[in-house]
């Protein structure tokens, strides 16, 4: 074999194994979704929503779901559904900081998070986490769960699920107009 092919065949072998050792070095920086929640939607029975400065349970009796200790307003189907398709499904992606310090930096301690937790029928906390809003980010948020330091990047905004507004969850039921009333018009 020439000279310049034997040269050119170790160039070839050699950038070939520079090539595939650098996309396996490069998969590390991939940034791989998980759910933050592993629940199972019929096992909810009730959640909590915390933010600073209000709080709101949501719960639900056979099938029928009610905001607690508020006889005035029926459920807003649209958000108990948005909840469980957006809130109990959302994923964690890049991971943030390890750094329990920081958490103010993401709205994430005590005093700026929004904390969520979730109840089974026997009033068994089977799910729970803090998220922060980002300030930069409006298509993410940030999120901890209890047990652990490190923060993530959501998949998506789910912030505004997460209001612990009662007008939010439910609305003014539609009272029925008397005949009375018709028959004075």
């Amino acid at each position: 074999m020439p000279k310049n092919l034997k040269i050119a065949l170790i160039l070839l072998i050699a950038l070939i194994s520079i090539y595939f050792f650098s996309q396996k070095s490069q998969n590390q920086y991939n940034s791989k979704e998980t759910l933050i929640l592993n629940i199972d939607s019929n096992q909810i029975h009730s959640f909590t929503i915390t933010s600073p400065v209000d709080q709101i349970t949501i719960s639900r009796t056979d099938s029928t779901w009610a905001i607690l200790n508020n006889d005035t307003l029926t459920i807003n189907q649209n958000a108990i559904d948005s909840f469980f398709e957006k809130v109990i499904k959302v994923k964690k992606s890049t991971l943030i900081s390890k750094n329990k310090e920081k958490w103010n930096i993401y709205s994430l301690d005590d005093s700026s998070a929004t904390y969520l937790s979730i109840l089974n029928d026997k009033k068994q906390k089977i799910g729970d986490f803090y998220i922060g809003r980002s300030k930069t980010n409006y298509a993410n948020n940030y999120i901890r769960t209890s047990e652990s330091d490190n923060v993530y990047l959501t998949s998506e905004n789910i912030f505004y699920f997460l209001t612990p507004v009662a007008s939010y969850w439910g609305t003014k039921p539609i009272s029925p107009i008397s005949n009375s009333e018709d028959l004075q018009d």
